[in-house]
């Protein structure tokens, strides 16, 4: 009983009771706000009783006051007196002196009647949207008629033009704000524009005001009779709500409908994509494991065969992957590929492949692909990896080894070089192993990297580089030296392994006690043994911990601790991020950025933060192309990605403003302003670019939405500019 009420309250919809018990009464698009409940509970009190119904009426009959004849009586004598028809003036004023005793004579009734007022202006101007116009046209005329005021029709209609254009440029220009403030009169229950409401929605949505976007949807929806939109926008209107509203919220109030087959028929496409949504909100939740109705993703296949569209086939290519279907994951992915050969759609067929164990069919797969995977450096490293340090090395192709470049290039993996350096190395390509071991080892320096260098300059026969290397890291790694000689003449290796653990170089001797390698004539110095107690005291305060000194803020401290064993011992990824955060706190910006660059070759958390560490020293420097490049390469998770992105799209902006490129301004707050809302100094930027660009009346627009919030002498200034100024900005 208590929902027929609540959707008769409502709706007043003849919908039949089945589909009003269908619909979730706590769905946010169903349930009524509080004003429709209080009108519902007004509502039995305000039809009469059938006794009162039957009661006779009273006529009411109106009384004229005893003071004096009202505007309509006295048109007479005026009429009269204009036309000089003096018998009849004195007839009708003793008439109405003997109705109204006392009565004299208007003292204006032979003064000259006020010529209208010429209003065609006006109305051209207003025809034409030109809103500042008017208004300079009926200060003037008001100032030459003080007693003018202009007709309530057209003051109507021109507020309400002039609230229609501000809502529909505010919302061009995604100043969703701006869009709220300017319909702020909008009523979404007897709107008979319904684009204007559809237009706060999207203002709504943008801004994440869930109350009033469920508001505006409901009233919108469900509609007394004498105000009931069409068919066809309530089916746009429900299609659109499946933007803000989760699947089962748009079930609820498809049901409420399902009594109308016009409708609907118009609804039936929404079903597909509810459960398109169902589908992409499974593959990315990770809590979710439980496989959806087969019945849903049955119906989802049906619609992409017969669709044929690519982003179908891989919605269901993930799906199955992440239910552990790797065969049925394979098939979508392989239409999806044929259609479209995206990075995306190569990963996933890729990941198939593997889980049915067809290693060797995804090996090739990333080499065919490798123009497209090359997007994600890491995947495809790790891809092309296995192949290149597996037993099977010598007969990988040469476009996969340079793929494989590439991608280390990309990435700068200090692992994934030094993989690629080995397999150099083995095949007998002592410049390329020198090259990489070099990488590796700049990138992120470790013993068995300086080895690897050491190794190739020796097969190389560079005795100069290899005393350099020595004097540089000798006391930083003193055990790999007497593995590493002079080969004869640079000799290359008449073969090659491709598994460096299987590799012997050099005379390996067993030793009691460090030697001097036999290509260094001379030793250098041994250290002082205050030196070397200076040396231990660094140890100690790096081995006490980073982290503490960074989360006591003590910079200085930090560096120098990390600093000592950067020295000695090398740094890992995890140190290089903790050094990066410390350079940072002492503003140099330079060393955080080359320490978080350092840092990414860590993998999982620590590249992360590294990712957003470099994002931040890079947007420091005002590098935003470089930043923008980073978090495209490494995923920084939500509040992160979104933190770096919003501020470099305000960079972008206020770039493009510099170099007068306002239309781009214009595209980098736009792009801003979806992730969050506009803080009012760049709302101002909008506003300008708007000026500068010739759009007077949106710039116009916008200042005067600013002027209602804020008081500003940029905004007063603006608007004055918008309103006459000729040309300039900011």
């Amino acid at each position: 009983m208590t929902r027929s009420i609540l959707f008769t309250g409502v709706c007043l919809l003849c919908l039949s009771v089945g589909a009003a018990k269908a619909a979730d009464p706590a769905s946010p698009l169903v349930a009524p706000a509080p004003s429709t409940r209080q009108a519902m509970q007004t509502l039995p009190n305000a039809a009469p009783t059938a006794t009162e119904a039957t009661k006779p009426k009273a006529v009411t009959v109106a009384v004229k006051t005893a003071g004096g004849p009202d505007s309509i009586e006295l048109a007479a004598l005026y009429y009269y007196a204009r036309n000089k028809e003096e018998a009849r003036l004195k007839a009708e004023f003793a008439r109405l002196q003997h109705k109204y005793p006392g009565f004299e004579m208007p003292q204006d009734l032979y003064q000259p009647t006020a010529k209208p007022v010429d209003e065609s202006r006006i109305w051209a101007l207003y025809a034409k949207d030109d809103f500042a116009g008017v208004d300079a046209e009926m200060a003037r005329i008001a100032a030459e008629r003080p007693d003018w005021k202009p007709s309530g029709d057209f003051a109507a209609k021109f507020a309400r033009k002039k609230m229609r254009f501000a809502v529909t440029a505010a919302v061009k220009a995604r100043n969703w704000q701006g869009a709220a403030a300017a319909g702020a009169s909008i009523d979404p229950a007897t709107e008979k524009e319904v684009d204007l409401v559809w237009d706060m929605i999207d203002a709504y949505s943008a801004l994440g005001d869930r109350d009033r976007l469920a508001r505006f949807y409901r009233a919108l929806l469900f509609r007394d009779p004498a105000h009931q939109i069409s068919k066809s926008a309530i089916v746009a209107t429900i299609k659109k709500s499946t933007r803000d509203f989760t699947p089962d919220d748009v079930r609820g109030v498809m049901a409420v409908f399902a009594a109308d087959p016009v409708i609907s028929a118009g609804l039936s496409s929404v079903t597909t994509d509810l459960t398109r949504r169902a589908v992409a909100e499974f593959n990315t939740d990770k809590a979710k494991t439980e496989p959806l109705a087969k019945t849903d993703i049955d119906a989802l296949a049906s619609a992409a065969t017969e669709g044929k569209a690519p982003a179908d086939f891989s919605l269901l290519g993930w799906y199955y992957l992440k239910i552990k279907e790797p065969a049925n994951a394979g098939a979508w992915f392989r239409r999806a590929i044929e259609a479209e050969p995206t990075a995306d759609h190569a990963k996933g067929l890729y990941l198939s492949l593997m889980g049915q164990a067809r290693d060797q069919e995804a090996y090739e797969l990333a080499v065919t692909y490798k123009a497209a995977l090359i997007s994600d450096p890491v995947f495809l490293m790790n891809a092309l990896a296995a192949r290149i340090t597996g037993p099977h090395a010598e007969g990988v192709k040469p476009d996969a080894v340079a793929a494989y470049a590439e991608a280390i290039l990309a990435a700068k993996s200090g692992p994934h070089a030094e993989i690629l350096a080995w397999y150099a190395y083995n095949s007998g390509q002592f410049p390329a192993a020198r090259a990489w071991f070099d990488k590796a080892f700049a990138w992120e320096p470790n013993e068995a990297r300086l080895k690897g260098l050491a190794l190739a300059e020796g097969q190389l026969g560079d005795r100069a580089a290899l005393v350099a290397l020595y004097k540089a890291y000798g006391k930083t790694y003193p055990a790999i030296w007497d593995d590493v000689h002079l080969a004869k003449k640079g000799a290359r290796r008449a073969s090659a392994r491709p598994v460096i653990d299987q590799m012997q170089v050099g005379a390996l001797e067993t030793k009691q006690q460090a030697r001097e390698p036999d290509f260094i004539e001379t030793s250098p110095q041994r250290a002082e043994p205050q030196q070397a107690e200076s040396v231990r005291r660094r140890r100690s305060v790096a081995a006490s911990g980073f982290d503490a000194l960074l989360g006591q803020k003590r910079f200085g401290d930090c560096v120098a601790a990390i600093t000592a064993r950067e020295t000695t011992q090398g740094l890992k990824p995890g140190d290089q991020l903790v050094k990066g955060w410390c350079m940072m706190g002492l503003k140099r910006n330079s060393e955080a950025q080359a320490a978080f660059s350092a840092a990414l070759s860590g993998g999982g958390k620590t590249q992360s933060d590294a990712a957003y560490g470099l994002a931040l020293t890079l947007l420091r420097n005002q590098m935003t192309s470089e930043a923008q490049s980073v978090i495209s390469l490494y995923p920084l998770g939500g509040a992160r990605d979104k933190e770096i992105r919003l501020e470099i799209y305000w960079q972008m902006a206020r770039a493009a403003f510099d170099r007068k490129d306002y239309r781009q301004s214009l595209d980098a707050l736009n792009e801003r302003i979806r992730l969050a809302p506009e803080p009012v100094g760049m709302t101002q930027l909008r506003a300008w670019a708007h000026y500068n660009l010739g759009n007077k009346a949106e710039a116009k627009a916008i200042f005067e939405t600013l002027a209602d919030y804020v008081d500003d002498s940029g905004v007063r200034r603006g608007l004055a500019a918008a309103t006459s100024g000729p040309t300039g900005g900011r």
